[in-house]
């Protein structure tokens, strides 16, 4: 066997083990985020909105470098809350959610640890 091909295989292996890591990395602190969250208490309370924003990711479609054959788009939106007791929370929310909203809104806000539950706008 040629240096160079062991070489190579040794990279390969290496590459491969890095990547495998890094995907496993993701997996299981996704895991454990929703387990933390799903083992916390409900909690509600009085909040208002202090700031809407998204952030907008773009991809090249697969199979295309050059880009011209467009990109796919992935938005997250979020907002955070002002809590009574001087807390900023931000969360991860849908669309529906992020139109619904407006900045100033106050409510009651509900979480279960870094999960966006619900907001309901005092009248």
């Amino acid at each position: 066997m040629s240096r160079v091909f062991l070489l190579g295989v040794i990279l390969f292996a290496v590459l491969f083990l890095i990547v495998s890591g890094g995907i496993a990395a993701i997996i299981v602190t996704g895991i454990v985020r929703k387990k933390r969250n799903d083992r916390a208490a409900q909690t509600t309370v009085d909040a208002s909105v202090l700031e809407k924003h998204t952030t907008v990711q773009r991809h090249p479609v697969a199979g295309d470098t050059t880009g011209a054959h467009g990109y796919t788009r992935f938005t997250s939106r979020h907002v955070t809350f002002l809590t009574a007791d001087d807390a900023q929370r931000t969360f991860d929310v849908d669309e529906t959610v992020y139109d619904a909203l407006t900045e100033g809104d106050r409510g009651q806000l509900t979480y279960q640890g870094t999960r966006f539950v619900g907001f309901v706008r005092s009248v």
